[in-house]
């Protein structure tokens, strides 16, 4: 009997140190953030934003110089993850800037590491949704269409990661959102499970059409920009942000930036460089086609 006592016991004891063991792999795992770099690029700028396991993070935003010069704005913090938000801390940055000559892998210029602060110029985005299509992941943020999100000309925002799904082309993945693969994707296959629903109206299950009815030309600083009036059937379901296509000039979409009682305002991209201004009862579309 002794004997059996034993035997139960140790049973127990065992059983007992596996489940612990088990508990303390699982907190091991959950401790574990993402190894992760998205990437989200232009001509000779970019943001890059590397997600390490020990949930600490380096935000590195880059200007270039084509004949010298450059700005690198280095940010180092913590993140946290909750479901599938990332949150930033910055703690500490590095801002590199040198006009001259001198290219950015040569330079000999030292930076002090300092304790980081708020400005227009220093800040990062703070939030991202990260969305997820299989192997395809991004970095999506609350901004709105005419904000950005750091010292970048793009926002890798929802409004920009709707336009692209809207549009029914294959496109870049890093030339439009930051994102951890750099490939041709038509973004019309994103599954749209993660979206939040306070955006899901942006992603279109049909095309909107809509007629140029005016058009007026601004000069802003040393730009030339065209503003449209537009006539839309289904107003209720636009927003502004969204783009709108037509066959003439496929890409160089234009841009809703005002909804009111009277009108729809779009505008477009700057003639000084090339002359893609639409005429009068132009059909347009948040669908991307071709004269093909």
């Amino acid at each position: 009997m002794r004997h059996i006592i034993i035997i139960l016991l140790s049973i127990l004891l065992l059983c007992g140190g596996n489940s612990s063991s088990e508990k303390n792999q699982k907190k091991s795992i959950e401790k574990l953030g993402l190894k992760e770099k998205f990437v989200l690029k232009g001509f000779n700028s970019g943001v890059e934003i590397y997600l390490k396991p020990d949930f600490t993070f380096i935000n590195n935003c880059y200007s270039y110089g084509c004949i010298g010069g450059f700005r690198v704005k280095l940010v180092f913090g913590h993140y946290e993850i909750d479901s599938n938000q990332i949150s930033f801390n910055p703690e500490k940055m590095v801002w590199k800037e040198d006009w001259g000559e001198n290219h950015y892998w040569d330079s000999k210029l030292e930076f002090d590491t300092i304790t980081y602060y708020e400005s227009d110029t220093t800040s990062i985005h703070k939030k991202y949704w990260l969305i997820q299509d299989n192997h395809l992941r991004f970095l999506v943020s609350e901004s709105n269409f005419n904000e950005q999100d750091e010292l970048f000309y793009k926002s890798s925002n929802f409004i920009s990661l709707a336009n692209l799904y809207n549009s029914n082309i294959e496109q870049n993945t890093t030339e439009n959102l930051l994102s951890n693969k750099d490939t041709l994707w038509n973004f019309k296959n994103l599954n749209l499970k993660n979206i939040p629903d306070f955006y899901r109206e942006l992603f279109l299950d049909t095309a909107i059409n809509a007629k140029v009815i005016s058009s007026k030309v601004y000069k802003i600083n040393e730009s030339l920009i065209p503003r449209y009036k537009l006539e839309v059937k289904e107003k209720n379901r636009i927003k502004i942000g969204m783009k709108f296509y037509s066959q003439d000039f496929p890409d160089y979409p234009i841009q809703l930036i005002e909804i009111n009682n009277e009108d729809c305002i779009a505008e477009g991209y700057d003639l000084f460089y090339l002359n893609t201004k639409l005429k009068i009862n132009t059909i347009i579309s948040t669908e991307k086609k071709s004269n093909e």
